[in-house]
């Protein structure tokens, strides 16, 4: 019996890794959407009037009626219709400033390396559009733009998800890396009212869940070899989950002279996660032909998580120069640990609700071809103060056994600071062709505000070797760092 049991622990220590359980957002709310909109500091609810609008307000698709070709012209040509493609690449330089950490007891140590801060250069790939439907459609008169807009960014390589495992006791930046490659997949209408006087949008941001199921039929022979004989069958189902977008807009100087070039706007996304649940696994053990343990077990995979989000902006447009300010308000509180984590550990630290404040500039200086962008963002760290130093309950054998660990998890994330440049050129039209070609270049720097972890070891076990080993494998620590991204985006206006 006691290959029996080795083989229980070893199927369900097994099927326990295979959980996947990490929140982190996608690289559009840690860098930006567009090449414009990481210029501007992502302060694009009040103005975006391009594809983009998809990501920072849908309603900004209904808005056409100043994106012309010409200004002076008597006859305003509106390039309504839009395709563009981009690329974003971000090269991380984070910092985590830790002694060596060892495992084992006293006085056999062995070094275990860490690597959250090794995080090489990634970016994704981004393509959208934006079809007129005035040009398609019969619509009253008091609608003065009305679009349809889509857009899809997927990871460099063209994968559509990263997924992987996240204990919560790694070192890792939960922001930065594999967390926050997936893809965003976005549609919407967007629609204009009395000469763009004001308008609304909504939209879907496309999601995924699903179902895993896995049959494991294992047989333990009662030879001295113990050969193992597994057979099994699975399945998995990946069902589209919409996630809702949503945005107005209102420009009053339409309205007041006085007033003309002020402009707000205010957007909202949904909540997105994929979640894999039930993923349920069924464990038949049997010796010598007959059944010994029937196993069933159910699991809760979830990675990417992106929080209900709120944003509103102001703009002010004159002398060519357009002031942008947003607030935005992100519930990350509203995210939940996957089950096998809580069933496992306990106090695992729980993601705070934070703002973000975002300023932007645009200039279009008098070269009609060139625009030139700056942008301001803070982000508060999504973790509590005390995420580093945390008492933490680690669970073994129904509570028999428990660890109390001070400081045992190892979620990281800072207070950040993003300054960005970026410069627009619009093309003049060459010979006969209608369309408005355009290239964004930008760049974004990010500094991580330093911060630190306090490491208390096993307090079960103060004043003793065992109390040391603990805190070895588990030193305080600081950490912070900074990232560097660089944007283009190639498009054309019809």
């Amino acid at each position: 019996m006691k290959s029996k049991n080795i083989l229980i622990l070893f199927i369900s220590l097994f099927i326990l890794n295979m959980s996947a359980n990490l929140f982190a957002n996608s690289f559009a709310e840690t860098f930006g959407f567009s090449a414009e909109g990481i210029s501007r500091g992502n302060a694009m609810a009040a103005v975006v009037d391009d594809w983009s609008s998809l990501w920072y307000n849908v309603a900004g698709l209904g808005k056409t009626q100043n994106i012309v070709g010409n200004k002076d012209a008597e006859k305003k040509d509106v390039y309504a219709n839009q395709i563009a493609t981009g690329y974003l690449l971000t090269v991380p330089k984070l910092r985590l400033d830790i002694p060596q950490r060892y495992y084992g007891t006293y006085p056999n140590y062995y070094p275990v390396p860490t690597k959250a801060a090794d995080k090489k250069p990634y970016g994704y790939i981004t393509f959208g559009g934006a079809l007129d439907l005035l040009n398609l459609l019969f619509l009253p008169d008091f609608i003065s733009s009305a679009r349809l807009g889509f857009s899809m960014s997927v990871n460099q390589d063209f994968s559509m998800a990263n997924i992987s495992s996240l204990d919560p006791r790694d070192h890792d930046f939960i922001r930065y890396g594999k967390r926050i490659q997936n893809a965003l997949i976005l549609t919407g209408l967007g629609f204009g009212f009395l000469d763009d006087a004001f308008g609304g949008g909504v939209g879907i941001n496309l999601n995924f869940h699903g179902k895993i199921r896995s049959y494991l039929d294992t047989t333990l022979t009662l030879t001295p070899e113990s050969i193992q004989f597994p057979a099994t069958n699975n399945s998995f189902d990946l069902n589209i989950v919409p996630g809702a977008i949503a945005g107005v807009y209102l420009s009053p100087g339409k309205f007041i002279k006085a007033i003309e070039g002020l402009e707000f706007g205010a957007s909202y996304r949904e909540e997105t996660r994929l979640r894999i649940y039930p993923f349920g696994i069924n464990v038949l053990l049997s010796i010598g032909g007959f059944a010994i343990v029937d196993l069933p077990l159910i699991m809760d995979i979830q990675d990417y998580y992106s929080p209900h989000t709120i944003n509103g902006s102001i703009a002010y447009t004159r002398w060519n120069i357009t002031l942008s300010a947003e607030v935005g308000w992100e519930m990350w509180s509203k995210a939940y640990p996957a089950k096998n984590v809580t069933a496992n550990f306990l106090s695992v630290p729980r993601y705070r609700d934070i703002l973000v404040y975002k300023a932007g500039i645009k200039y279009d200086t008098p070269l009609t071809w060139l625009t030139v962008m700056l942008g301001y963002s803070y982000v508060p760290s999504i973790l509590p103060k005390n995420a580093g130093n945390k008492v933490g309950l680690q669970l073994r054998g129904y509570l028999a056994n428990p660890e109390a660990i001070g400081g045992m998890f190892n979620y990281l994330d800072n207070d950040k600071h993003l300054a960005s440049l970026g410069f627009k050129f619009t093309m003049p039209k060459p010979g006969k062709l209608t369309g408005q070609v355009y290239l964004t270049l930008a760049y974004q720097f990010q500094y991580l505000a330093p911060r630190s972890a306090t490491k208390l070891g096993n307090l079960q076990t103060l004043g003793t070797n065992a109390w040391f080993d603990s805190y070895l494998f588990n030193p305080s620590y600081r950490f912070g760092g900074m990232n560097h991204t660089i944007g283009v985006e190639a498009g054309v206006r019809i």
